[in-house]
């Protein structure tokens, strides 16, 4: 039964990878691949400022051609990338927290806390204290 599962499962992913060899998969994997040293420096540094030429400097590629790139292994532009990590990052504080808004946007790199708040309102289509609000709400109807 246990090889009969297998076996099903393997041929059901076959399909995807059925072209595995061809060039473009070939180099987007190795592009994947090559770009995991940035998004985890952006992972790891969310809280201060990155810039392009910092990024592009840790695969060793131009900052117009790593951004081209990034964009197209990624699909969104480092800029786009790094501030939905760090609106992502600012949802798990907002929820795991009781820290002010103004703590949240320092620890996931936002100077300026009216900024913030319209990224956040921009990128969840609610401003983070309502978001926090709203999960608190949720929580306490749960128990």
């Amino acid at each position: 039964n246990l090889l009969e599962t297998n076996a099903i499962m393997r041929l059901l992913l076959s399909v995807f990878f059925r072209d595995y060899n061809h060039p473009k998969v070939v180099n987007t994997l190795h592009g994947l691949k090559r770009f995991e040293r940035v998004l985890d420096y952006i992972q790891e540094h969310l809280d201060a400022p990155i810039t392009i030429p910092q990024l592009a400097n840790l695969v060793n590629l131009n900052p117009v051609y790593f951004s081209n790139l990034f964009c197209k292994l990624i699909g969104a532009s480092p800029l786009q990338y790094m501030n939905k990590q760090r609106i992502v990052k600012a949802q798990e504080l907002l929820l795991g927290t009781d820290e002010t808004l103004y703590q949240i946007a320092q620890k996931v790199g936002f100077s300026d806390n009216y900024y913030f708040s319209r990224l956040f309102k921009k990128i969840t289509g609610i401003s983070p204290d309502h978001y926090r609000k709203q999960e608190q709400i949720i929580h306490q109807r749960s128990l």
